[in-house]
């Protein structure tokens, strides 16, 4: 995610400075999300220099710059400036990158019906969890609340709850980046009629969504 960081030069002299000029030098692995404005990017030295014409006394003046990572981790960056009259200052600072999870949920029916089940039958979904951040998701909680018109009967993996027809598992304690989980139920169609599966995930680091599967469910001619 790019994020956008300013910095600031202040003249503290009692004089104004001349062709001040600012240069920021980027650590492999940061790279501009787009060119500043009034910047000038080197991509073969890594920096983007500004110049300032005049510099006030006691005025400062900020430049924004947007930057991007692909990896988590802790960047150093640096900041020279100097006037046509050779002052100078420097400094440097640490950019610290968080990776975060992204969970996404998919429930679908594992029958070849087109999702028509007649009463009597038996109907299977899968949830598949996937991990789409860049760190880890950690107390993955996932849940079925089955409807009126369904009856639970079995479910993959074997370690969960039941309770007011709400079925949840017990909590995967490390999804990793890319990860993928797929956890299964199986019903029985007890009364007709077009009832909606709910699927919740949450995790640690995430609030809960939800995803709705629906099944219709006739009764067969005698």
């Amino acid at each position: 995610r790019p994020a956008n960081y300013a910095t600031q030069v202040t003249n503290q002299s009692t004089q104004t400075l001349r062709n001040v000029t600012i240069v920021e030098r980027l650590p492999q692995g940061v790279e501009l999300a787009a060119v500043p404005e009034h910047g000038r990017y080197d991509a073969v030295r890594r920096t983007i220099t500004w110049t300032i014409p005049q510099l006030g006394a006691q005025e400062s003046h900020q430049l924004r710059s947007s930057l991007v990572t692909a990896d988590p981790g802790s960047y150093a960056t640096s900041v020279q400036v100097w006037d046509a009259d050779g002052n100078k200052a420097e400094t440097s600072s640490q950019l610290q990158v968080a990776g975060f999870s992204s969970l996404k949920v998919d429930v679908a029916q594992m029958s070849q019906k087109g999702g028509e089940v007649a009463v009597g039958e038996q109907v299977a979904l899968r949830m598949t969890v996937v991990n789409r951040g860049s760190a880890p998701a950690s107390d993955v909680v996932t849940e079925f609340e089955i409807p009126p018109e369904l009856e639970f009967v079995a479910a993959k993996p074997q370690q969960y709850e039941l309770q007011d027809r709400k079925v949840r598992f017990a909590p995967i304690p490390h999804l990793d980046v890319n990860g993928r989980q797929e956890i299964d139920i199986v019903c029985v169609a007890r009364q007709p009629g077009t009832p909606r599966i709910a699927a919740s995930l949450w995790s640690k680091e995430q609030n809960p969504i939800r995803e709705e599967e629906a099944v219709v469910v006739f009764r067969e001619d005698p």
